[in-house]
């Protein structure tokens, strides 16, 4: 039955089944879109080591290899912080200051 439906729908079998049994279970109500976001995040950076490594950024220039050496953490967990804190791009930061660089915009781009 759910091997018919699944192929009915174009979705796999399992999926096809963990439908059914949510039908079963919920009624109606369980056929309603969900979010796809986890409940909770057990391996989320705690947001100590997300300052720390933040600080780093702006107060040494570092890039994630290096931040990821002095923190012992892979180096793809503080490019995905750096990425989220939108500070991925040294470009981004004035080289005298440390500071954000201000973005000008205008109304209509100039002649």
């Amino acid at each position: 039955m759910c091997a018919a439906a699944a192929k009915m729908f174009m979705v796999s079998s399992s999926t096809a089944a963990k439908w059914a049994q949510r039908y079963r279970a919920e009624g109606p109500a369980g056929m309603a879109d969900r979010s796809s976001r986890p409940h909770r995040s057990p391996a989320k950076t705690p947001l100590g080591l997300v300052r720390r490594i933040v600080r780093l950024r702006w107060r040494h220039r570092l890039g994630p290899a290096r931040i990821a050496g002095w923190l012992g953490m892979p180096a793809s967990t503080v490019h995905a912080v750096l990425v989220r804190c939108r500070i991925n791009q040294l470009a981004r930061i004035d080289r005298a200051t440390c500071e954000p660089l201000p973005r000008y915009e205008h109304d209509r781009p100039d002649r």
